[in-house]
C-alpha cells in the first residue's frame, strides 16, 4: 500500500509523492536537522536508501558547508562537505558506535558507493560517522601523535 511522503505529494526525498506506509511509522528517508542541506541528489538518494534499508531515522546533522565554516569546524581543506557530497549522520535512538555498525553493514549505502569515515574518540573532530562519495575503502581516523592517520575500517570495533 502506498501514500503520501509526509502528507506532500511533491517533495524532494520522495519526488512521485508516494512512500511505503510502515505499520510502525518509521519514514522512509533522512531526515534533516534544521537549516542542513545536502544537494547532491545522488547522496540525498544514497541517504534516503539507508534510512529506508535500516527502518530507522538517519538524522543528517552535517552536510553543505562554506569555505569558512568549513575552516570553524576544522574541516579538511578540500572535505566533501564543500561539494554537497557529504554527510554526517546519526541514527536515531541509537549509540554512535551502533551506527557505526548499521553504515557499515549497509548493503545500500555499499550500492551508492558511499564512502565511511569514522573519526574515533580522541581523533582530529569529535567522533561521529562521516558518509561521502569520495572513492576508497571505509576508513577510520586515529590519532597519532599530534597529526591523524588513517586506517581501513573493519569489524570488531575496538575503537576508543
Amino acid at each position: 500500500m502506498y501514500g503520501y511522503a509526509a502528507g506532500d505529494p511533491a517533495n524532494s526525498s520522495d519526488p512521485f509523492g508516494l512512500c511505503p506506509i510502515d505499520k510502525d511509522g518509521i519514514p522512509c528517508a533522512a531526515e534533516y536537522a534544521p537549516g542542513v542541506t545536502v544537494s547532491s541528489p545522488e547522496m540525498h538518494a544514497a541517504l534516503d536508501a539507508i534510512a529506508a534499508e535500516a527502518d530507522k531515522p538517519l538524522l543528517v546533522y552535517g552536510g553543505d558547508r562554506s569555505e569558512e565554516h568549513n575552516k570553524e569546524v576544522g574541516g579538511a581543506p578540500a572535505s566533501s562537505h564543500l561539494k554537497g557530497e557529504a554527510a554526517d549522520v546519526i541514527f536515531e535512538g541509537t549509540s554512535k558506535k551502533e551506527t557505526l555498525g548499521i553504515l557499515y553493514d549497509s548493503h545500500a549505502r555499499k550500492d551508492f558507493g558511499v564512502r565511511l569515515l569514522y573519526h574515533q574518540k580522541g581523533s582530529s573532530l569529535p567522533e561521529h560517522s562521516h558518509l561521502d562519495l569520495q572513492s576508497g575503502p571505509d576508513i577510520t581516523e586515529q590519532q597519532k601523535g599530534s597529526s591523524p592517520r588513517y586506517v581501513p575500517l573493519k569489524r570488531p570495533f575496538n575503537y576508543p
